[in-house]
């Protein structure tokens, strides 16, 4: 019995020695903390040690193949285990960290042990690959050209059958993962389009509207010479009822196209004079024809245009027309023209269009004072309208906020104070244009007022004006 004891004892040590001793690695990520649990045994090597304590120097790191250093932290007693904490200095730019904990006591409580932790997720670690990464990046560059052909796929190996329901979808497909730049010259041609695989039928309505095709994506660039032809369009096609109200309109018009029309129009007409008509419903409260308008509207324009003063109306209208654009009528009748007292009123868009000259601005002016004196004479009649407009002024006291400290109940401003409670019980409103906009229009009453601080004490306001803010006293 005593020798099986023995050799038990041998096993286990010799066990724990392989597991301890690099065996088997760990995997902890570069650059980031880590924190490893692990047993302590007693030195006989049979039964866990409970209650170890680190001494400060008995847990020790070796980067890579460098120098042992003493680990920044100390083990920590976890019950029936121990861990400790690797800091993320430690676990930087190494492909390899072994951790050594020996009882560095003479009295040895422990066994030793020790850790071999490999590094990944970075150029410096030992894999560069990051396995804490659930979706890794594919390098096409890295596979090779023609690795996956159509010989290498067997027939029906992708099929409609073979592919679930919305596997394919647009939030599964990077944006241009599939452009121009990705698909060979003719790949999808007539030849690789079965007859009627693309019909009315197989498009659900309004799969291809507006939304669906990209600004400018048909342009005249896309468009072959001659690809649009009256042959290519049935027999009204585009009619009144294909096209929608206001389809074609100045937004839809380049600046040049009604110009470019009516120069077509004239070039036409010019070329072929008995193939354009006016067509007028009624010229001078007279029914016409096609045939009879050319003697009518030369009737018309005897009737309506003369040129007693020349032989041309275009040179007539210039002469009419001074150098600042207005009407002369002293040159257009050959005679100079004086407007009299009694001369009706000209209605004109614009006073810029009337010179009267200094001497009768001047007079304006002279008349216009003299009527705002008697308006509103300095020393107004008693009771008179202007008397109670003077008296209301003079009562009314007009005030501004002389700094920022105030608050909603008492208020210091311009306003000189010159006996305690002067102004009780008087209303306070603030002006429409006055800074502090929640103010504008509020009003409150004055409930106390003090000489000494110009201080007015009020009704809580909804804000506490700023300096600036102006008001009236009521």
């Amino acid at each position: 019995m005593k020798k099986l004891k023995i050799l038990l004892l041998a096993l286990s040590l010799l066990l724990y020695s392989t597991l301890s001793y690099g065996t088997s690695t760990i995997m902890v990520k570069s650059g980031v903390e880590y924190i490893i649990s692990f047993p302590l045994f007693e030195v006989d090597g049979v039964d866990f040690k409970i209650d170890a304590t680190d001494g400060g120097i008995d847990c020790s790191i070796r980067r890579d193949q460098g120098g042992t250093n003493t680990a920044t932290n100390d083990f920590v007693d976890r019950g029936s285990t121990y861990s400790l904490t690797i800091t993320a200095a430690e676990m930087d730019n190494i492909k390899q960290l072994t951790l050594e904990i020996i009882d560095q006591d003479t009295s040895k409580v422990f066994l030793d042990t020790m850790f071999v932790m490999d590094t990944y997720g970075s150029a410096t670690a030992r894999h560069a690959f990051d396995l804490n990464t659930a979706t890794q990046d594919v390098n096409v560059a890295s596979i090779d050209s023609g690795a996956i052909t159509a010989a290498s796929i067997a027939a029906d190996a992708i099929t409609s059958a073979k592919i679930a329901d919305n596997a394919i979808a647009a939030e599964h497909i990077a944006a241009d993962a599939i452009g121009a730049s990705e698909l060979a010259a003719d790949a999808i041609g007539s030849s690789e389009i079965a007859t009627a695989a693309i019909d009315a039928d197989a498009i659900a309505t309004d799969a291809i509207g507006s939304a669906e095709i990209a600004a400018d994506a048909i342009g005249t660039a896309e468009i072959a010479n001659d690809a649009i032809t009256a042959t290519e369009i049935a027999a009204n096609a585009i009619g009144a009822s294909e096209l929608a109200t206001d389809a074609i309109g100045s937004a839809e018009l380049a600046a040049t196209a009604a110009t470019k029309i009516v120069d077509d129009w004239e070039t036409q007409s010019q070329a072929d004079p008995t193939g354009f008509h006016v067509n007028v419903l009624e010229v001078a409260g007279t029914s016409q024809t096609a045939n009879d308008n050319g003697a009518d509207i030369n009737t018309i324009l005897t009737g309506t245009v003369t040129d007693a003063q020349g032989t041309n109306v275009a040179t007539d209208v210039a002469a009419m027309i001074d150098a600042n654009n207005r009407i002369d009528v002293g040159s257009w009748l050959g005679t100079a023209v004086t407007l009299g007292n009694s001369a009706p009123d000209v209605n004109v868009a614009s006073e810029d269009n009337i010179d009267f000259g200094a001497t009768k601005k001047a007079s304006i002016n002279t008349e216009v004072d003299n009527a705002l004196d008697t308006a509103l004479p300095a020393s107004p009649t008693t009771d008179s309208i202007n008397d109670i407009l003077d008296r209301q002024e003079e009562s009314i006291v007009q005030g501004t906020i002389s700094a920022d400290a105030q608050t909603t109940t008492a208020i210091v401003s311009d306003i000189s104070i010159t006996a305690n409670d002067q102004f009780n019980g008087r209303i306070i409103t603030f002006r429409k244009d006055t800074t502090t906009v929640n103010l504008r229009g509020q009003q409150t009453d004055i409930t106390s007022s003090t000489a000494a601080t110009n201080t007015f004490t009020i009704t809580a306001l909804t804000n506490a004006p700023q300096s600036g803010d102006v008001f009236e006293i009521n």
